[in-house]
């Protein structure tokens, strides 16, 4: 199997059960989203936009006008960790999001944080 290099566009680290570690690379890639009035039947929708980029330090101060960055694509050789809304929202097979939802994810005890993930899913 051809080797290949992670980076990591989220902003928390990713921890693998084998016990790799990717640390977020200073880029995170999100989707942009609006939401809409909440109608007569107290639903509001979330109407999804672009795929963004974005520093880490914009993120973590929540800057309401962060500057935007290139979106890297990704390719054969480097694999492109995102979050899982943005890999189903991007169809770009070079995203990968982690695991969460296999049975192999370890949580802490009450079940609250993720502590690793078997590997990613795309």
């Amino acid at each position: 199997m051809k080797q290949v290099n992670f980076i990591n566009a989220t902003p928390h680290e990713i921890n693998l059960n084998d016990g790799r570690k990717f640390a977020p690379s200073g880029v995170v890639i999100r989707v942009s989203s609006k939401t809409t009035e909440f109608d007569e039947n107290g639903i509001a929708r979330t109407l999804w936009g672009e795929i963004e980029a974005i520093s880490l330090d914009d993120f973590k101060s929540k800057n309401p006008t962060p500057t935007l960055l290139p979106v890297p694509e990704g390719d054969e050789e480097t694999i492109i960790i995102v979050s899982g809304i943005v890999a189903s929202r991007a169809n770009n097979p070079y995203y990968v999001s982690p695991a969460t939802g296999h049975k192999d994810c370890q949580r802490t005890p009450d079940g609250k944080s993720i502590i690793s993930v078997p590997g990613f899913v795309c």
